[in-house]
C-alpha cells in the first residue's frame, strides 16, 4: 500500500468535511481513481474510515411533486474518520519504517 497516498486521503477528507477524492483533485493527478478507491476501501476494512451513503434527489423541472418525475435520485457519500483507529495506523506506520522506535507521540 503506497504510505504516501494512505496520507494524502486521510488529509484530504479531513480537509474536505467527509469529502472522497479522486483523480481530478489537486495532489492526486498521478493516481488513478482505481488506486484511490483501494486506499479508501483499506481505510474503511481497517475501521480508519467509515463510509455513510445518503439518497438525495435533484430538482430539474416543474411538475408532479407528489410523484417525483422532475427529481432525479442519487446517492452521496462521506466519510468519517476514526481519531483512535487513525492514531493506531499511523504508529503501525511508523514501526513498519522504524522497528527500533519505542517513544510516545502525538498526532
Amino acid at each position: 500500500m503506497n504510505q504516501e497516498l494512505v496520507l494524502k486521503v486521510v488529509s484530504y477528507i479531513a480537509d474536505h468535511l467527509g469529502n472522497l477524492p479522486d483523480d481530478s483533485k489537486p495532489g492526486f493527478e498521478n493516481y488513478t481513481n482505481d488506486e484511490i478507491d483501494a486506499v479508501v476501501n483499506y481505510l474503511e476494512e481497517i475501521g480508519v474510515l467509515n463510509i455513510a451513503l445518503s439518497k438525495a434527489y435533484s430538482y430539474y423541472g416543474i411538475g408532479d411533486v407528489k410523484s417525483h418525475d422532475d427529481y432525479d435520485e442519487y446517492y452521496t457519500s462521506r466519510a468519517f474518520i476514526s481519531e483512535e483507529k487513525l492514531k493506531e495506523f499511523k504508529a503501525s506506520l511508523i514501526q513498519e519504517t522504524d522497528p527500533d522506535f519505542s517513544g510516545s507521540f502525538l498526532f
